[in-house]
């Protein structure tokens, strides 16, 4: 069982993203990213460990991604019915974003 204590995390998700009122975030190619303020009410979705729903974290994409979420990034639970769904960042560090592997 996996925990928010124990950090880094490593998230899989989709590297673009929808945001309220329109618009998608994009994952860098690499490196540590963090969203602009007004880009942080929705944020990026991951899953950690492969536990949760892909489509909430965009795997439906063709382009995904892989990031490190540190102790200073902040990461809240997104779940439905008691159980975990996704987790929501808004920065981090991107190990790897490209074509999904199938």
């Amino acid at each position: 069982m996996w925990t928010l204590d124990i950090r880094p995390l490593t998230l899989l998700c989709g590297a673009r993203q929808p945001q309220p009122g329109g618009g998608s975030a994009n994952l860098p190619a690499f490196g540590h990213f963090a969203l602009p303020e007004g880009w942080r009410t929705c944020g990026f979705l991951g899953l950690p460990s492969g536990r949760g729903l892909p489509e909430r974290a965009g795997l439906n994409g063709a382009v995904w991604a892989v990031v490190r979420i540190e102790a200073d990034d902040a990461v809240e639970i997104v779940e439905e019915g008691g159980a975990v769904e996704a987790l929501r960042f808004h920065s981090g560090f991107v190990l790897y974003r490209g074509a999904r592997r199938g």
